[in-house]
């Protein structure tokens, strides 16, 4: 019978946010971040920014809302929580963006609210 093979260590960053517990359970310790913002994109003089991470559960929240109430709601929810209340009603009152550049800011946004990266510029 072959030897296991041994399961990868996890990584830095979860070793540092769970501990283990006898049976194999882990204890979760909950991880206070914040994050600076970062400009999105510039339009009429204008800097939009968005934080450069979000936590986890923006992307949970994100997903749930796609599954339950409809992509059209989890892109709502990812450009508010972005953008920022004032910002988002802003934005939406742009006028001048053609399709082509409001693709990329929502796909951009939601990209990055769900986990998945986003190519915002560094």
């Amino acid at each position: 019978m072959p030897a296991a093979k041994p399961k990868p260590a996890p990584r830095t960053t979860e070793l540092e946010q769970m501990a283990e517990v006898p049976g194999g359970a882990r204890v979760l310790k909950p991880t206070v971040r914040t994050f600076a913002r970062q400009v999105l994109f510039e339009f009429n003089g204008r800097k939009w920014t968005i934080p450069e991470d979000f936590d986890r559960s923006c992307a949970l929240e994100y997903l749930h809302l796609a599954r339950t109430r409809g992509i059209d709601v989890a892109i709502d929810y990812a450009l508010e929580l972005a953008l920022g209340t004032d910002d988002y009603a802003a934005f939406r009152r742009i006028k001048g963006l053609d399709q082509e550049q409001m693709d990329w800011v929502v796909n951009t946004v939601s990209g990055r609210v769900a986990g998945a990266g986003g190519n915002v510029p560094k």
